[in-house]
């Protein structure tokens, strides 16, 4: 869209300026003139996990996944957002959130899988009882386990890592192929999002510099 001098309406005093909106066909943007740049991306209300929930409701989680650490995903998705302050950058947030975890969740389950299905190899070459019993207790548990201690079980086995890791592999690729294409879809969504808010804010940016140049110089110039 094209808007020359000619059309533009002529702005007698500040009230005026929201004429601009009518005239650009964009009705979101600030209310009155910007004194300085850093004041296009002010905000009077914060943005962050109390005040979603105010608007959205609590984030629909898993039942027993780690509501906190959520809670700290989501304030740190609203923290980087150029406008926190309106109630759409909140379903934003919401949204990126929920993508981002997803993509967590099926790393988790993942992982999850991985290590069952280690564990049942070592149990299955390992001697019974002892250190053994105890890293695939670990394993099934999904608790940590060093990997120079499951080196030293297998090798009293004469079994190396890697065969052994193989071989758990080999047992979950359907699951492993399912599980990675969850992920890449929950972060291209993700991704989809922040691109959507990165051009929707610089819009909106944009917009409000003209807002201030009209009032400044009582005038549009001719703009894409």
């Amino acid at each position: 869209m094209s808007v020359s001098i000619e059309q533009a309406p002529k702005l007698a005093n500040p009230a005026d300026v929201g004429n601009l909106d009518v005239l650009v066909g964009f009705d979101d943007a600030p209310a009155a003139p910007c004194g300085r740049a850093d004041d296009l991306v002010s905000s009077a209300v914060p943005c962050n996990s109390l005040t979603i929930d105010a608007l959205l409701g609590p984030p629909e989680i898993g039942a027993g996944e780690d509501l906190a650490a959520f809670r700290r995903l989501e304030n740190s998705a609203a923290a980087s957002m150029i406008d926190p302050g309106r109630p759409i950058t909140y379903m934003d947030v919401r949204s990126w959130s929920l993508a981002f975890w997803a993509a967590l969740r099926q790393r988790r389950c993942l992982t999850q899988k991985l290590n069952v299905a280690l564990a049942g190899q070592i149990a299955l070459v390992a001697p019974d009882g002892g250190s053994a019993g105890d890293v695939v207790a670990a394993l099934m548990a999904g608790r940590a386990v060093d990997k120079s201690k499951i080196e030293k079980i297998l090798a009293k086995a004469k079994v190396s890592y890697d065969s052994c890791l193989t071989q758990a592999m080999s047992e979950i690729a359907a699951d492993y192929e399912t599980l990675s294409r969850l992920i890449d879809s929950a972060e291209s969504k993700a991704q989809a999002i922040e691109r959507h808010c990165s051009r929707r804010e610089a819009e909106r940016y944009r917009l409000a510099l003209l807002r201030r140049k009209a009032f400044d110089a009582q005038a549009l110039g001719p703009f894409e």
